[in-house]
């Protein structure tokens, strides 16, 4: 398995705020967009009928999904910045291609990662 980018150096800090902090320019950095998307997790009618295991389930697919973004962290990143979780509520379809069951709307959640790894520019021989 892929090492994990450490979680130290992910930071919620913009890149001026970082470049300031360091005091470098943020030329010196090449920018790499890192995302990672869940698939949608239980929907409240699926935790209802399939109980604290299904809960369990669910937990641990949304850790999988942040150790995707760990893992989708270029080796030589100096650092993630602009760091952003968010969660977000998306219809879902029951097997019969129903919305809503008994008047319940059938709600998914989907778990959003993204940031900006800055990776140390190459300097230029002479």
């Amino acid at each position: 398995m892929k090492t994990l980018f450490p979680l130290e150096k992910i930071l919620h800090i913009s890149l001026k705020e970082y470049c300031e902090h360091v005091g470098k320019p943020s030329n010196v950095y090449d920018l790499f967009g890192v995302h990672s998307t869940s698939l949608p997790v239980l929907s409240e009618e699926e935790k209802e009928t399939q109980g604290n295991a299904a809960v369990k389930d669910e937990y641990a697919k949304i850790q999988y999904e942040f150790e995707k973004f760990r893992a989708n962290v270029p080796e030589n990143a100096e650092v993630v910045v602009a760091f952003k979780h968010d969660v977000a509520s998306v219809a879902a379809r029951n097997t019969n291609g129903l919305t809503s069951v008994n008047g319940k709307a059938l709600v998914e959640w989907q778990e959003y990662y993204y940031g900006v790894a800055l990776i140390p520019k190459k300097k230029k021989s002479q």
